[in-house]
């Protein structure tokens, strides 16, 4: 059969071009979306953000990237932690450490701000084993959700926090996953 022969291909193909061009643009143009990636000061591991999310420097942690719309009070955001394992959990694996971690985490909850694991795995990703936890935070009348994932590497732990008021936690949470996704160790 000869396609090229018939009149209502030749007017059909054209437009079907076109429609797909004019709906299909934008959504390639959203997948494509425009990246920034941060190296730790360390050069130990390195992760990529949208380039909406914005950085924000904070003492207590190696580096705080804030979603859109976030705020003090309203945050939105990707806290990575750096910290030494404690004296005498040296040649601890995660999950050890989330034993101790999960129990630490129940006595320490008090009638002003509470935290809930809300579900805890373990992941290899990328080599590494991840510790997974999805977690509520309650203080008076605030609720905070979080997704951690928490992982040893040379003697000091890494914890990747996304956290947000629980009113606009999923706002961000395909977002903050796929930042997650990106973070990597650069050395052996």
């Amino acid at each position: 059969m000869n396609f090229s022969a018939a009149p209502s291909f030749n007017r059909t193909l054209p437009l079907f071009v076109f429609l797909c061009a004019v709906f299909f643009a934008p959504l390639s143009k959203a997948l494509a979306q425009e990246t920034k990636t941060h190296i730790s000061s360390d050069k130990i591991f390195m992760i990529t953000y949208p380039v909406k999310w914005k950085i924000n420097r904070m003492e207590q942690a190696e580096l705080c990237i804030n979603g859109p719309g976030s705020s003090l009070f309203k945050p939105s955001m990707i806290k990575i932690e750096i910290t030494k394992l404690a004296e005498g959990y040296e040649k601890h694996d995660i999950k050890k450490l989330s034993e101790v971690e999960t129990k630490m985490a129940k006595s320490q909850n008090t009638d002003k701000v509470s935290f809930t694991i809300e579900e805890s795995k373990f992941e290899k990703i990328k080599g590494v084993e991840w510790w997974i936890i999805k977690g509520k935070i309650t203080q008076g009348k605030e609720v905070f959700l979080t997704d951690s994932f928490k992982a040893i590497y040379k003697g000091k732990v890494y914890t990747v926090t996304y956290l947000a008021a629980e009113k606009k936690f999923e706002e961000n949470r395909a977002a903050a996953r796929s930042i997650f996704d990106t973070f990597e160790f650069l050395a052996d």
